[in-house]
């Protein structure tokens, strides 16, 4: 079973629809936490600084582009495990930039299209999850 640290942080193997879901709910979660603590930091110390409050101040910006790059690396990461489930390389995280065409591409073929059943370039299909009776 693959760890939640790998699911994020790893571009390497396979992970099924469920799993592709979870990182994205982790990864949307991940980044309100991020995003909001960066928000906080940021606005105390460009507070004290004699920063405007009504505008972000610098130490904000930056920690807040600090914030939206560790949330695009885990998104990508997924991404790319998710297609190499498909038998597809992980270069087809390209296609989530082509405006409107790529968000419904990436929901199709990632959230809901089965993977390859068996071993391809990429491992071993990922193992299902046992349920407990």
């Amino acid at each position: 079973m693959m760890s939640i640290g790998s699911l994020l942080w790893s571009y390497e193997g396979r992970i099924g629809r469920a799993r592709f879901w979870l990182g994205m709910l982790i990864v949307l979660l991940l980044g309100a936490v991020i995003g909001f603590a960066a928000g906080f930091v940021g606005g105390l110390v460009d507070a004290a600084s004699g920063s405007n409050l009504e505008e972000m101040g610098p130490v904000t910006a930056i920690l807040m582009l600090v914030a939206i790059a560790v949330m695009v690396y885990a998104q990508l990461a997924v991404y790319v495990k998710r297609f190499h489930d498909r038998s597809k390389t992980g270069w087809w995280v390209l296609i989530a930039f082509v405006p409107v065409i790529g968000v419904f591409w990436i929901l199709i073929e990632l959230g809901m299209l089965p993977g390859d059943p068996g071993p391809n370039a990429y491992g071993p299909p990922e193992l299902p999850t046992a349920v407990p009776a």
